[in-house]
């Protein structure tokens, strides 16, 4: 049994360490298999070659190559439940570690993270930890098995629930019958979790999400359809962008340190920016930023020592040594940089004055125009919006529901992450005049109620939510929503819907909105849209394709050039 271990062991050892290269796992595999043979036969060799190279490989694949990682195989653990036919567990609860996707590959190490990506392809690494236990259980459970496993709530958002629950129930047939899709943990930890019973197999049984029997329960954990068949929408590509990752505290100036930096040396305002952050959109009335960024774009170090020499030497002191631990060259490359520019994000808003912006995490979702001749933190999404329509369309309560719905949470917070939020909408068909004209009437009131209180965004979007605020001003901007909400609403053509403002309890607290049967009906609205128009994108995109093989092209035409609108 001992030479058996081994043997699965060693096959781990090489999974972590070539997880990632399928021409070399293969060939470490095919070796393996040839000494498999020669270790049970008795090669004393073999056992000690074998046990050497399985040692450095679980150690090579450790967090920072110390702590030994002794693989679980269940098979080898269990074989009476395994080798059977039909094997597998009847039953599995726990409660599984979570832990968010970008925190795993500094805590597990990157041997650990790659060989998540080499077992479940479709993952993304963004997904928290605890869904690839939800991956695991299943794997592990027999046909008519269940698990019931606890989680955090965001097991049924974004790309965790695209990882876990949604692959789980389209590729392994397990049926969600009992769930909680939100409670306040018990314990000491300040964390919402959730609760998943699912049954591998068809189930004819109750359906029970949150205490009620309901006709189905989805892998975002309400019982409406659809959750994840949204598609990406070629329209709405190269329209939204994460601002720049810095990548060093020492960017970062204050207003005094500003003043500081301009008295010894005029020239230093040539490279120093205002730098806006999620906070200030949210906060600040103005939606303007708070602090500073020293921005030298693409210069090189000779040119930046030459003439900003003070600026330099204050991100040699406290950027370098920081850029100088990181792990890759990427890292320590061109430390005087930000980390993340976003070229592409400022070439294409260079010559606008304004732009749309959101705060990455907000308690609302809330579009705001704000300037362009500025640095724009990673906390910020920018939205390169044709016109006031297109905002009427995103800053209505169809966009919400959608973004609730399709992203990711932190806390009661939403996650504005573009690729669930913004890319798959489908919006930018809307293009009426009536929407302009309310769009911008809707941001002017709103701005003139946010300075005349000195509030933000998120203050005046409380009194807006909040059934005791009685004040003139929240009142007509409630009334001022209704009618943009219909302006969309016909818009896209939905003119016999009933909407149903009012204020109405919901899982994120009581909210001025359309009522939750409205609700319901404008998301499978939104997604037959979403489906219509993209397959209506791969039409068009393949009359092109077969054009261009037929036509050769234009004299003094450029790469690229070619502007397509679906909507002509």
């Amino acid at each position: 049994m001992q030479d058996i271990e081994l043997i699965a062991d060693a096959m781990m050892g090489e999974a972590l360490r070539f997880g990632d290269n399928s021409r070399y796992l293969n060939g470490a595999l095919d070796t393996l298999s040839s000494e498999a043979w020669e270790l049970i036969k008795g090669n004393i060799i073999i056992r000690e070659n074998l046990k050497k190279r399985t040692l450095d490989s679980l150690l090579q694949a450790s967090k920072n190559n110390k702590l030994l990682r002794k693989p679980f195989h269940w098979p080898l653990e269990f074989p009476e439940v395994f080798t059977t036919d039909g094997g597998g567990f009847d039953a599995i609860v726990g409660n599984p570690p979570f832990m968010g996707g970008r925190r795993m590959r500094g805590s597990l190490g990157d041997g650990y993270v790659k060989w998540l990506s080499t077992s479940w392809p479709h993952a993304s690494l963004n997904a928290d930890l605890v869904s690839f236990f939800y991956l695991r259980a299943t794997a592990l459970l027999k046909v008519s098995g269940e698990f019931g496993l606890l989680a955090t709530k965001t097991i049924g958002e974004g790309d965790t629930a695209r990882t876990g629950l949604s692959y789980i129930v389209v590729n392994d047939k397990i049926r969600i019958r009992h769930a909680w899709s939100s409670f306040t943990w018990p314990g000491k930890a300040s964390v919402t979790a959730a609760l998943v019973v699912g049954h591998k197999g068809d189930w004819k049984g109750l359906k029970v999400l949150d205490g009620n029997i309901v006709k189905s329960i989805s892998p975002a954990l309400d019982d409406q359809e659809g959750w994840g068949e949204a598609k990406s929408l070629s329209a709405n590509k190269d329209k939204s962008y994460q601002g720049s990752v810095l990548r060093g505290k020492g960017f970062i100036l204050s207003n005094d340190e500003v003043n500081y930096y301009l008295k010894i040396r005029s020239e230093n305002k040539e490279v120093i920016f205002p730098f806006l952050s999620g906070e200030d959109i949210n906060s600040h009335p103005k939606q303007k930023a708070s602090r500073w960024t020293i921005n030298f774009k693409d210069l090189d170090l000779e040119e930046c020592n030459k003439k900003w020499p003070e600026l330099l030497e204050r991100l040699r002191k406290l950027v370098k040594p920081e850029r100088d631990k990181g792990r890759n060259e990427e890292d320590r490359k061109n430390w005087w940089q930000h980390w993340r520019k976003r070229d592409k994000l400022y070439n294409q808003i260079k010559e606008k004055d304004q732009v749309f912006a959101i705060s990455r995490v907000t308690k609302y979702v809330m579009i705001t125009s704000v300037n362009t001749n500025q640095v724009f933190s990673d906390a910020v999404v920018v939205l390169d919006l044709p016109s006031w329509a297109s905002f009427s369309a995103l800053q209505c309560s169809f966009h919400e529901l959608w973004v609730r719905r399709e992203s990711s949470s932190m806390k009661r917070d939403i996650r504005y992450t573009p690729s669930d939020s913004f890319d798959t909408f489908p919006f930018l068909h809307l293009i009426y005049e009536s929407l302009e004209s309310i769009g911008k009437k809707y941001h002017k009131l709103r701005q003139q109620i946010m300075l005349s209180r000195n509030e933000g965004l998120t203050q005046t979007y409380n009194r807006f939510h909040n059934p005791g605020e009685q004040s003139d001003d929240i009142k007509k901007l409630r009334k001022l929503h209704v009618d943009l909400d219909k302006a969309v609403a016909k818009a896209y053509g939905w003119e016999d819907l009933k909407l149903n403002h009012n204020f109405y309890e919901t899982k994120y607290g009581i909210r001025y909105t359309i009522s939750e049967d409205t609700a319901n009906k404008v998301i499978q609205l939104l997604l037959k849209l979403n489906h219509e128009l993209c397959k209506e994108e791969s039409k068009f995109a393949s009359k092109i394709k077969t054009k261009s093989k037929k036509r050769k092209p234009l004299p003094n035409s450029k790469k690229g050039e070619i502007q397509l609108n679906l909507f002509e």
